[in-house]
């Protein structure tokens, strides 16, 4: 059964992404499709690292009319369909062809009550995913993919008049467990101090937790693009603190919308494994 995209104003979005990267710098990749059903409007986000560079960054558009359901989205030689369970994409451009699969594992939802939700008026779905397909580069040799990623679903209409940034960070470990950490920035703010942010970590036993106070930081490079990130989650007890900190893979990349992604190389705790870290100013 294939998901509804959700409605509202003009300037309402539905938006729905697929991503995963190799850790050691290999072939990596970010799908993302936003629509905008009160403006008649769909566009895509789509970026290949092959391995660690960017080998293709395009942003299709188009206006018209708009797909009700997820189930079969086309758009300049972009295919996606998604019914819940399992995300299909195809993307065919002058670099190559991707193909690839995701099957949903555990999943966390930032809405209505977390300090994220309630500022920015978006919710805000991630899921770990099983992620397979292959990468068939022009003039290259194919590459096979296997491994885990994330599908990221957000909705809503963002307050872009009080807001100056979004930021959010979606880490899958190698044992599945899934941490979503996301804050918006007030006009104004001087700095993350300000930002309203939440956080959750779904462990591989399925456990959740909530972390009232967490903390987000970057760090950029002379070029002012962000290069590493670090997060502090204070637990329930506030015996101790899970700390994660991670690197980017390869180059950063800008894409529609204001929206900036990395890959990062991501520990928690010790544990191993990647995130996509986004930060977005605001739509034109």
């Amino acid at each position: 059964m294939s998901l509804p995209v959700r409605r509202g104003g003009e300037r309402f979005s539905d938006s729905l992404s697929l991503d995963f990267v190799e850790p050691e710098g290999g072939v990596g990749a970010l799908v993302l499709v936003e629509v905008r059903p009160g403006a008649g409007r769909v566009r895509a986000v789509e970026l290949v690292l092959d391995p660690g560079e960017v080998a293709v960054m395009a942003a299709p558009e188009l206006h018209g009319d708009v797909p009700s359901d997820w189930g079969a989205v086309e758009l300049d030689g972009l295919k996606l369909a998604d019914d819940g369970e399992r995300a299909r994409i195809s993307l065919t451009n002058e670099a190559g062809e991707l193909e690839l699969e995701a099957k949903r594992l555990g999943g966390v939802t930032l809405e209505a009550g977390s300090a994220f939700a309630d500022a920015t008026g978006l919710s805000h779905e991630a899921f770990a995913a099983r992620v397979t397909g292959e990468w068939r580069p022009r003039g290259g040799e194919p590459r096979r993919i296997e491994g885990l990623g994330r599908l990221v679903r957000t909705s809503g209409e963002p307050g872009w008049d009080r807001i100056e940034l979004l930021r959010s960070l979606t880490a899958v470990m190698e044992d599945s467990s899934l941490l979503v950490v996301a804050s918006a920035r007030p006009l104004g703010a001087a700095g993350h101090g300000e930002e309203a942010t939440s956080a959750v970590l779904l462990d591989a036993e399925e456990s959740l937790t909530r972390f009232d106070e967490p903390l987000l930081s970057t760090e950029y490079d002379a070029a002012g693009t962000h290069r590493r990130a670090g997060v502090e989650l204070w637990g329930p007890d506030e015996a101790t603190a899970l700390r994660g900190a991670g690197t980017r893979i390869g180059d950063a990349a800008a894409g529609a919308g204001g929206l900036e992604t990395a890959f990062l190389r991501f520990t928690l705790n010790g544990a191993r494994g990647t995130a996509r870290y986004d930060l977005q100013r605001a739509a034109a």
